[in-house]
């Protein structure tokens, strides 16, 4: 035989060894397997799945790297849009992308002895090994998937994310990229459209069989707050159209269609309800931060940054240290997260960010992040309007050439504005990076789970005779079953808000003292009762809880010896928080108090539920009315002043009855 034909036999050998590359089916074709004539096949379209969030206004293009050399197929005839089944195929790299798809191999296999099999065949190797296509019996993918990547996102991460995204890396690092790079550059694009809400899909026609990869080519939008981030280079393998027939499964698998892999890293912030919680001013609210850990395979460095926007009323507390887990496992601060925090002149906390950047990469894809954290309510707090506060998460978003984020990019606090440097709501492209939040970009509107209130109830001091509003009384507020009073700062016209700072003996007094027309008023409250007549008031600034309101001074001309107290319930609205409500006691001593709706018995069982009224100064029953008398004899002679009565009787009985005695024994003696 010549050295010539020796050489083409060699040859044929060698192609034959690096062709066969994608074969899913091991044993001999049975009977009705047939090989298919490639010069006459053609592909359906690649459909590329998702819904509206992550697919809305994304373009596409697809960039052939592998040609399907042979194809064996079931020669049963597929029935009506039953797909036709391939038995085997054989992959071969696409000579303009050869290059690349070496260079893209060798950085996805790392320190992975090379593959002898399938030298100069790189998509080969990727469709053989990687692609999940195993033989029959076989469930090996762990070569593509870790073990934490739940099913319906494996191809994800591992050695084929890395190799897909080699692909697109920088020309700077590697010239071979550029035929690819151009290729995609010079691609059509196709964009995505609206199926059955809210589904969304792209179909991507192709003009001959193959594995290609389809690339986002989405630009990154201008507008504030967009949250875009461009899905990751995916693989795609079609199917064969052959003889009219569209031959789409290749053993179990369904070939030509992708769902979109976007993985946009999302964030929820909501109060921490694991956490005991004091609304009230001066009291201390827990927030709970959620997220998971987001997808950083082909990244070399990773920004991963949380960023709460505290509204007016609220101060960082550094005295409870934040607790950041992921997975469970509890994280430690410098190393492998970094907090920080600024304030403007009044105290109230402008941001808190919390930077998971150091360890981010390190963490297993998918898994829970959880940060709790405290703040303080302070006395800017806003009467009658919410506790709020929003988020936001800077993130590394950018797969396109030339912008994959290195160690510069690492964020740093803005302390003007609280936003990561790199990564601000202005600039989506963000250095790299884009930003997303729950709705909610900043502590003006405020993360819908996390808004919280403190209430206020009203009290109305009058003459019992006729109702008359009564000036001059004076009243304190403390929790029920405790002996101090609280302290509250005089906002004028009759209003109190409780202070932030108890011990304070300037600015606060547990004295609360009733409307009074004829005083001049100093200022006014956003409160929409503020009280408007004679012996009104207002107390502000309290969590939900039971107090106890008790007369300390009363009305000039007033008998100080009957002055009342009540159990006060208050809350929020069960349909509505924003809304103030309460119940309060009988004064069962003088029956100066009615009891308005029912406290709460947390004693019985089952418990029973508080009966709450709407807090306004209209109305009988918008507040606690307490009276009062210029007479004993407008007291009720039953329940307790009745008892009272009926002592004081005994006691003047005995006092007579002892006068008389005494003067008995002095006429006594004076006889003798």
């Amino acid at each position: 035989m010549s050295s010539k034909k020796l050489r083409a036999l060699a040859a044929g050998a060698i192609a034959a060894a690096t062709l066969l590359a994608f074969s899913p089916l091991s044993g001999v074709a049975n009977a009705a397997t047939q090989t298919m004539n490639m010069s006459g096949a053609t592909a359906p379209s690649i459909v590329i799945n998702g819904n509206k969030t992550n697919m809305a206004g994304h373009q596409f293009v697809a960039v052939k790297i592998g040609d399907y050399l042979t194809a064996q197929y079931d020669d049963t005839t597929p029935s009506g849009s039953t797909p036709g089944t391939l038995t085997s195929v054989s992959v071969g790299t696409t000579s303009d992308v050869k290059a690349a798809a070496t260079d893209a191999l060798s950085v996805a296999k790392g320190s992975s002895a090379a593959d002898t099999g399938y030298d100069g065949n790189p998509v080969g190797e990727v469709a053989s090994k990687w692609l999940g296509y195993a033989a029959t019996g076989s469930s090996d993918t762990t070569s593509n998937t870790g073990s934490a990547v739940s099913p319906d996102k494996q191809g994800w991460n591992g050695k084929l994310r890395a190799f897909v995204t080699a692909l697109m890396k920088s020309t700077t690092e590697n010239g071979s990229h550029q035929k690819f790079i151009d290729m995609v550059a010079a691609g059509s694009a196709v964009t995505a459209v609206a199926g059955t809400d809210p589904a969304y899909s792209a179909t991507i026609p192709v003009s001959s069989p193959g594995i290609y990869v389809v690339v986002d080519t989405t630009p990154q939008p201008a507008s504030s707050g967009t949250a875009l981030r461009n899905a990751i280079p995916m693989l795609v393998s079609t199917g064969i159209t052959y003889n009219s027939k569209d031959y789409t499964l290749l053993g179990s698998q369904t070939l030509g269609q992708v769902e979109m892999k976007n993985d946009v890293p999302t964030v929820k912030k909501a109060i921490d309800t694991h956490a005991t919680n004091d609304t009230s001013i001066g009291g201390v609210v827990h927030y709970e931060l959620t997220s998971t850990v987001p997808l950083t395979t082909g990244y070399d460095h990773y920004i991963f940054t949380m960023t709460d926007h505290p509204g007016v009323g609220l101060t960082y507390d550094s005295d409870v240290d934040p607790v950041v887990t992921v997975g469970g496992t509890t994280l430690h601060s410098p190393g492998d997260y970094t907090v920080a925090h600024s304030e403007d002149g009044d105290g109230n906390t402008t941001h808190i960010i919390f930077d998971l950047t150091p360890s981010i990469m390190n963490q297993t894809y998918q898994k829970a992040i959880d940060i709790t954290y405290a703040l303080k309510v302070n006395d800017h707090a806003v009467s009658g309007q919410p506790l709020k506060n929003g988020v936001t998460l800077a993130y590394s978003s950018d797969n396109t050439p030339g912008k994959q984020p290195t160690t510069s990019n690492t964020p740093a606090t803005d302390t003007t504005s609280g936003n990561v440097t790199s990564c601000v709501p202005t600039t989506v492209s963000c250095g790299n990076g884009a930003v997303t939040s729950d709705n909610s970009l900043d502590g003006t509107n405020g993360s819908t789970d996390a808004k919280t209130y403190f209430y206020h109830f009203d009290v109305k001091k009058q003459k019992k005779s006729d109702g008359t509003g009564l000036v001059g009384a004076t009243f304190q507020l403390t929790k029920k079953g405790e002996n101090t009073a609280i302290k509250f700062i005089n906002q004028g016209n009759g209003v109190y808000k409780k202070a932030a700072d108890q011990s304070s003996t300037s600015s606060a007094s547990a004295d609360l003292k009733v409307y009074d027309s004829s005083a001049s008023v100093t200022s006014t409250t956003t409160l929409t009762d503020v009280p408007t007549t004679n012996g009104e008031l207002a107390i502000d600034g309290l969590g939900d809880g039971v107090y106890t309101l008790k007369e300390t001074g009363a009305p000039n001309g007033y008998s100080s010896t009957f002055m009342p107290s009540t159990d006060v319930q208050i809350g929020g609205d069960s349909n509505d928080a924003s809304i103030a409500k309460f119940a309060n006691t009988k004064d069962s001593v003088f029956g100066l108090i009615d009891p308005i709706g029912t406290l709460a018995d947390n004693s019985a069982t089952p418990p029973v539920a508080a009966d709450l009224k709407a807090v306004s100064m209209t109305g009988t029953d918008g507040a606690v009315v307490v009276k009062n008398i210029n007479s004993i004899s407008q007291l009720p002679l039953t329940g307790g002043v009745g008892i009272l009565m009926m002592l004081l009787l005994i006691v003047v009985l005995a006092m007579i009855v002892a006068a008389l005695v005494m003067t008995r024994r002095k006429l006594n003696k004076s006889d003798e």
